[in-house]
């Protein structure tokens, strides 16, 4: 499926993707450093997308379907700053091991797994359902959207 992008804001370079890396102690998988290079933020069409969730889940009874609203911007200074989401804003509300790189309408995030047994992964976050305040953020409200961002904008988006 041929998806745009719509409202991207500047294309990063890979000094800045670099950067970014080095502040958060990370290495981004290769197919969400080359989406930095190409779209830094924006929407999405088709925007829609499914959720997969553990039988045990509680949100999965209510959390089927969603869409992207925006993609996370870097250095574009809007509403939508990656560096906000993930520095501010969510800041040990998500599991430690993933990074937000979108939102829904909702609120609810996209995440992406930087390391662990998700790295990689493109996953769903429902706000919800997150963890009490000085808990450590699980993956009780967090489902699988797809393997890869490459698989994610080229299978899953509806």
């Amino acid at each position: 499926m041929i998806i745009k992008i719509y409202e991207v804001q500047d294309c990063l370079t890979e000094e800045k993707i670099a950067s970014i890396e080095k502040k958060f102690g990370i290495k981004l998988p290769h197919d969400y450093r080359v989406f930095l290079l190409k779209n830094n933020g924006g929407w999405p069409e088709p925007e829609g997308f499914d959720i997969s969730w553990r039988e045990d889940q509680e949100c999965g009874k209510h959390w089927r379907t969603s869409s992207v609203s925006r993609f996370l911007s870097i250095d574009a200074g809007q509403n939508a700053d990656f560096l906000k989401y993930n520095l501010t804003t969510f800041k040990g509300r998500v599991p430690k091991d993933t990074i937000a790189i979108a939102h829904d309408p909702g609120g609810n995030l996209i995440l992406l797994g930087v390391a662990g047994e998700y790295v990689g992964n493109i996953l769903f976050w429902v706000k919800d359902y997150e963890c009490e305040e000085g808990e450590v953020p699980g993956y009780d409200n967090v489902g699988l959207l797809a393997d890869s961002l490459v698989e994610f904008i080229n299978k899953k988006l509806r």
